[in-house]
């Protein structure tokens, strides 16, 4: 099954890093509401050890179920990308908000560094 079976895949990209881009996906016939992260890495020219340790994380990903760390809902292998369906997280990136307000507190600081801890 491919991803674009069960996933509409927006071009809005929320992010991008090393291995690909993380793009804006809704569940087809679901709620258009219920938004979703989809993220495509590039699995093709990966070597095996590589590829072997991304399907572990993937199966430990899936095992999670913890309120501070963003749920892995599917994921879909093709001949040349393993996409990654999570929940979509809105909150923008904690780095962000440093640099926005320019002075972060102790409180704001402590309480950011207890949320990530208890993940």
């Amino acid at each position: 099954r491919m991803v674009t079976d069960d996933y509409d895949i927006s071009p809005t990209v929320l992010g991008s890093g090393y291995n690909g881009v993380v793009r804006l996906g809704t569940r087809k016939g679901g709620s258009s509401t219920l938004k979703f992260a989809i993220k495509r890495l590039k699995f093709a020219d990966a070597a095996a050890a590589t590829k072997a340790q991304l399907e572990a994380e993937v199966e430990i990903f899936l095992a999670m179920d913890h309120p501070h760390i963003t749920r892995l809902v599917d994921v879909y292998e093709s001949e040349h990308y393993l996409f990654m369906v999570m929940e979509c997280m809105e909150g923008g990136e904690l780095f962000d908000r440093v640099k926005e307000v320019k002075r972060f507190s102790e409180v704001d600081a402590a309480d950011a560094m207890w949320q990530m801890l208890l993940s």
